[in-house]
């Protein structure tokens, strides 16, 4: 079954100059998106399926593509990241610094 737009919606879309229209059933409160078809396998193409495209599903990848940038030497002071922060802000605020000796 192919519903066809309303007149109310297809003034909408005229109105939005094409762009998505946002919808509510009276009913359920429920809000909607009305957009072209286009545009919406346009969405389903980045997105895909959220089982296959979800954030599990994108550790592997990411784990390969930042692998040899997450092995690099110079990032071991990301481990440990916070002491040397605090390190950071010790000299910074070290009273040798505002003293008039």
């Amino acid at each position: 079954m192919t519903p066809k737009l309303t007149t109310d919606q297809r003034q909408a879309i005229q109105e939005t100059g094409g762009k998505p229209v946002y919808l509510v059933d009276a009913d359920t409160n429920i809000s909607y998106v009305l957009l072209r078809a286009d545009e919406y396998a346009k969405i389903q193409e980045f997105i895909g399926d959220e089982a296959e495209s979800g954030p599990r599903a994108m550790y592997d990848a990411i784990d390969e593509t930042f692998r040899e940038g997450w092995d690099d030497p110079a990032m071991d002071a990301y481990d440990d990241y916070d002491a040397h922060q605090r390190s950071a802000v010790r000299r910074a605020f070290s009273p040798t610094l505002w003293s008039d000796a």
